[in-house]
């Protein structure tokens, strides 16, 4: 969507970090007015949102590219949550299992030790490298955005 779809027909200079509400939607106090974040959400959730409201009473806010397409979060980002929560209950079976596993299992056998010709260089175990923590999420600085009334 093209940001001349929107045009913002009211700018609005008040902070959008002062407003209080989740990041979707925030209440503007002082114009007493809902104001939707359409950029944190997807398109289709978006472009649902405008077609419903009435002319002239909607409060948004909206990144946009260069371009002058208008930024939306990618609908993959729930799809990665669920699966992401998935991992984390597979997980979870898998360290359960050994609580009920079967515990009638024969028991071990001795073997002898395999001899080794070369002679052991153990070494000690290696540390995983850590990777630094990524930076927090900032759009790109060729993204602009505005907020106001459409």
């Amino acid at each position: 969507m093209h940001r001349s779809a929107l045009p913002v027909l009211r700018p609005c200079a008040n902070d959008w970090d002062e407003m209080t509400g989740t990041e979707q939607r925030r209440h503007c106090a002082s114009c007493d007015r809902e104001v939707i974040h359409l950029s944190a959400m997807s398109e289709r959730a978006a472009r649902r949102i405008v077609a419903r409201a009435e002319p002239g009473t909607l409060c948004v806010r909206y990144r946009f590219a260069p371009d002058g397409m208008v930024r939306f979060s990618s609908p993959r980002a729930r799809g990665v949550s669920r699966l992401a929560v998935g991992v984390g209950v597979a997980s979870l079976l898998a360290t359960a299992s050994p609580a009920i596993a079967d515990t009638t299992l024969p028991a071990p056998t001795k073997t002898a030790p395999a001899k080794s010709k070369a002679p052991s260089r153990a070494q000690p175990p290696r540390e995983p490298e850590q990777k630094p923590a990524p930076p927090p999420h900032k759009p790109p600085p060729d993204d602009s955005g505005i907020m106001g009334g459409i």
